[in-house]
């Protein structure tokens, strides 16, 4: 379920979401923000809106990509149901095993910046294929692809080379393989001089300073990951644990207090003393202190932006025996024994880089199959769905105290709603009679970033949207406790009561469901993007617990009786509308209220200071306190700072909210102000979200 906040009903504090600018937007092998030592502050996990999130492509893109893998309607073979032992036990050892190999370490917490994530949606696709569903509609297979673009271009250091003198060639770097650019500063070519500055530490309260004797006006400095005496549980700086000094950010802006023109990041020697269960290789490298980071940088932590890598160690040690024919190893150990900096020039050393613009992307891919329905009707289609990514690593959504790589496994959220669905799609599947509608099983990616895979689906669907009856949304459904099932969406359709409490009778153990109905159709999950094109939605939910967004989301807290109770209740609640027992019309009757950017452009004086917008468009709904949020604006402020779509905006400054009018009035009558504090109910949880002016 999208975003990070607190529990209530967990007895929980409101949680408030800074949504840092500072943040390191994760690239390469995971959601990786630390890498053997933790020298990225914890400030560094929570990548603000900005940074970290990958937005579809614009529109022009869009089109075209969707030009080239427009599904194809395959060749369907006759019907024949799926053996199925539908035993209790049989369908709850189905559940968990699903549910454990998706919250699994092995898959990485199933972030989108991970293999993990490839692995989930392959067990996904097997699962639709073995039960016999229609799974080949996108280029003869089940996955809707889909590419997201980070928010903005990045610059990147794409071409480096170490020059020194006496040598007829230069140092050839390669990216990826010998650094990554975790920064970039202006676009063009630089030549600089190289300074060692030791750990590029000044430490004026311990009389440490790597600084103090060199001069680094308008040079590069080679700079050592982590701080001196790590090992020392007596160390001046924090014993054997990480000071500020530490931090990555702290080094890169004491680098441009101090003049520098770019940093070169080089691992310490200590990280190979880092015991295993400390600290995990960033990569499948044999040497920890030879794996490179693989995150990018924001620059407004930093004042200014300037080229930032990260050299393997093996290249560094090289030239440093070839310039200053010392052994890097052997200063780092004089650095820990007497605490003295060992800075210094590297005569003759220079490096050379080009720094480029480019605007990055992923492939990310939903999976899609299909139950076929029989007769006249097979073409308007039920949809069941749920999203099958989670945080990753260390990630930005996560509310626990991370480290060391922790895997966010995402048992409940939502390895549990992707069982569900498989199991569904199975049930289904074992029936003799075919349905009289088709039934669409999609499970979404890149939901945690904010709905952005079922956003993809309806701007792009498989079937027409006017031929959807409905959606039904499983997000969350593996802690079910004392029997209580939340179920919003009621009042999108008109005859959803009539389909739940028939369905229930229906069910074995329906009795035992402590039903608790919602009448909203936004929400944070994929229920609302559908909600959005007016299709009638429920999305099911068993409610959060204290180890919601946190690497303790695991599969042995699962309660499978749970899960098999709720896919009992869909899959009869499928049946009941594939088979026109009970059909649900729209419901339109909301009023409406926009809040776009600069909306009223045209209205207003030029020359006055435009008026503060977040950016967003709202409902209001009538009986209900607040005003809902029915989309965003990219790069807007709600955009940047973490108010999502669903959000039901109740304050303002701790002023109470009714209207787009009031959120207008409020923000004007403060535009000066560098925040505003957004008080919100993001589902059953009450949150604050500090909206900073400022990028």
């Amino acid at each position: 379920m999208v975003s990070p906040h607190e529990c209530q009903q967990c007895s929980f504090q409101w949680f408030t979401i800074p949504m840092i600018l500072s943040s390191f937007w994760l690239l390469g092998h995971g959601d990786h923000c630390q890498v053997n030592g933790a020298d990225l502050p914890p400030a560094a996990a929570q990548a603000a809106p900005g940074d970290r999130s990958l937005l579809p492509a614009t529109s022009a893109s869009a089109e075209k990509e969707s030009a080239l893998a427009r599904p194809q309607r395959p060749a369907h073979s006759r019907h024949v149901p799926l053996m199925l032992d539908l035993s209790d036990a049989a369908v709850e050892k189905r559940l968990m095993d699903d549910v454990t190999y998706l919250a699994s370490d092995e898959l990485e917490g199933r972030g989108v910046r991970t293999k993990g994530l490839e692995l989930a949606s392959e067990h996904i696709a097997a699962s639709f294929r073995n039960s016999g569903l229609v799974s080949d509609w996108y280029s003869g297979g089940p996955f809707h692809e889909f590419r997201l673009f980070s928010s903005s271009p990045r610059g990147v250091v794409q071409v480096s080379e170490i020059l020194q003198t006496g040598k007829e060639t230069p140092l050839k770097l390669e990216k990826g393989r010998d650094y990554t650019s975790l920064s970039s500063g202006a676009q063009g070519k630089f030549s600089l001089p190289v300074v060692f500055v030791g750990y590029g530490i000044t430490a004026k309260d311990i009389g440490y300073d790597d600084y103090a004797e060199v001069d680094v006006q308008g040079k590069a400095v080679l700079v050592l990951r982590h701080e001196p005496q790590r090992q020392d549980a007596n160390s001046r700086f924090n014993g054997v644990e990480n000071s500020p000094h530490a931090y990555i950010v702290t080094k890169v802006k004491n680098a441009i207090t101090h003049g520098a023109a770019a940093i070169i990041l080089c691992t310490d020697h200590a990280e190979r003393l880092v015991p295993p269960e400390e600290g995990k290789p960033a990569s499948t490298d044999t040497d920890p202190a030879d794996a490179l980071l693989q995150q990018e940088m924001s620059t407004a932590s930093q004042g200014q932006s300037l080229p930032v890598i990260h050299l393997r160690r093996t290249v560094v040690e090289t030239f440093f025996q070839n310039v200053l024919h010392e052994n890097l190893t052997e200063l780092e150990s004089r650095i820990d024994q007497h605490l003295k900096p060992e800075s210094r020039e590297l005569p003759g050393l220079t490096w050379n880089g080009e720094v480029t613009v480019s605007r990055p992307h992923r492939k990310l891919r939903n999976v899609v199959a299909s139950l076929e329905g029989e007769g006249e009707k097979a073409e308007q289609t039920i949809i069941v769905g749920a999203h099958y990514d989670h945080l990753g690593r260390d990630s930005w959504g996560s509310l626990g105290a991370v480290e060391n790589d922790d895997i966010h496994n995402g048992a409940d959220d939502n390895a549990s709603g992707t069982a569900v669905v498989m199991e569904v799609a199975r049930q289904l599947a074992a029936r003799a009679k075919p349905l009289r509608h088709r039934v669409l099983f999609i499970t979404f990616s890149a939901e945690e970033l904010g709905l952005i895979g079922s956003s993809r689906y309806v701007q792009d669907p498989l079937f027409p949207l006017n031929q959807t009856m409905v959606m039904l949304n499983l997000d969350m459904v593996g802690r079910l406790r004392e029997g209580k099932l939340t179920i919003y969406g009621l009042e999108t359709g008109d005859r959803w009561n009539t389909l739940i409490s028939s369905s229930i009778a229906a069910v074995p153990d329906g009795n035992e469901f402590r039903l608790a109905l919602r009448s909203g159709g936004y929400g944070p999950s994929d229920h609302a993007s559908f909600f959005e094109k007016g299709i009638p939605v429920l999305h099911f939910f068993t409610g959060f617990h204290p180890q919601y967004h946190r690497p303790t989301d695991v599969a042995s807290l699962i309660n499978p009786q749970g899960m098999r109770q709720i896919a009992s209740l869909v899959t009869e609640m499928v049946v009941r509308l594939g088979n026109d027992d009970v059909t649900i019309q729209r419901r339109t009757s909301r009023s409406e209220d926009d809040l776009l950017a600069d909306e009223d452009f045209d209205a207003r004086d030029l020359n006055s200071p435009p008026p503060v917008r977040l950016g967003i468009r709202v409902t209001t709904e009538k009986g209900l306190e607040g005003v809902t949020v029915r989309s965003i604006v990219p790069e807007s402020l709600a955009a940047r700072n973490g108010i999502r779509v669903g959000d039901i905006i109740l304050k303002v400054d701790d002023q109470a909210v009714k209207s787009a009018l009031d959120i207008r009035a409020l923000l004007q009558k403060n535009s000066t102000a560098p925040s505003w504090k957004v008080g919100l109910k993001r589902g059953d949880v009450d949150a604050e979200v500090i909206v900073k002016q400022a990028p």
